[in-house]
């Protein structure tokens, strides 16, 4: 991994307005568009993109310095930097291990013989929702055949009455007052 600083040829101790200075700079001459014809230009250009926004933005910066401050870190200092930053002392005793693995294995063990707890739950009610329509078709076959058929409702009539159009014959309109 190349180090953003020399690709922006700013120093470690650069404000982010000098980081943008020598972005803006960089970024005006290797641009893909100023250079169609060098094919590494793109490439070339996001690189430079990625390092500015690394280094711009100050926790990525601070994560960035810190994992390029101490390139080569050992397993003792690794711990001794989860100890200081949790506080907690990552190494577990003998006896700590054996009970784990002891937890460990009897939850294995619980796991695979237990059953599923919403297997048996399907396995419940596919009866009922299986046998309700049954049940239900038989129960109308039932009612039908014991209830004889129906007679239709009887309407009672009144008289009927006739409404007919008026025609223009009818009216006499050589009265006048």
């Amino acid at each position: 991994m190349a180090d953003y600083y020399t690709i922006l040829g700013v120093p470690k101790t650069a404000s982010d307005d000098e980081i943008k200075k020598a972005f803006r700079k960089l970024a005006k001459i290797y641009h893909p568009d100023k250079n169609p014809t060098n094919p590494n230009a793109k490439q070339f250009f996001q690189t430079i993109l990625k390092a500015y926004h690394v280094l711009s933005n100050s926790n990525s910066r601070r994560r960035y310095d810190l994992s390029h401050s101490q390139p080569n870190t050992t397993h003792q200092q690794k711990q001794q930097y989860h100890r200081r930053r949790t506080g907690k002392d990552k190494e577990v005793t003998e006896q700590e291990f054996k009970r784990r693995e002891y937890y460990r294995n009897h939850y294995q063990a619980k796991q695979k013989t237990a059953p599923l707890p919403h297997t048996q739950r399907y396995s419940d009610y596919k009866y009922v929702l299986f046998a309700t329509p049954i049940a239900v078709g038989l129960l109308m076959l039932i009612v039908s055949v014991l209830n004889p058929t129906p007679q239709p409702p009887v309407i009672k009539q009144g008289p009927k009455v006739v409404i007919t159009r008026l025609s223009l014959d009818s009216i006499d309109t050589t009265q006048t007052k």
